[in-house]
């Protein structure tokens, strides 16, 4: 009796261990596909080395990614502006500084 229920539950095992490896292998397939149709649509320039170090890669979120580089660029962008037209700030806060009234050294009222 148990030397049949550990035949039939082996040979149950052996078949979902079966099932479960081609469906890993499938889910794989269509992973690999699906990172290289992202690269594709991002970089459509892109030759297929960087297409396989993409997947090799992992390459889970490609669209993300772009975005966020975009995103850093403009970032970017905007920092350079800001500190283009800081000078000229500066100089302003500097000449405003002068304008104002100094107090007297000698804590007199009349200097």
């Amino acid at each position: 009796m148990h030397v049949n229920m550990h035949g039939s539950l082996t040979k149950k095992f052996m078949e979902l261990m079966g099932e479960y490896s081609a469906v890993q292998g499938r889910y794989k397939k269509l992973l690999r596909d699906r990172v290289a149709r992202q690269v594709r649509v991002v970089n459509p320039n892109a030759t297929p080395e960087e297409v396989e170090e993409a997947v090799a890669s992992g390459g889970a979120d490609i669209f993300a990614d772009k975005i966020l580089s975009q995103a850093d660029q403009a970032a970017m962008n905007a920092y350079a502006d800001v500190q283009s037209a800081r000078p000229a700030g500066r100089a302003a806060a500097a000449a405003r500084a002068a304008a104002r009234p100094r107090p007297c050294p000698t804590g007199s009222i009349f200097c």
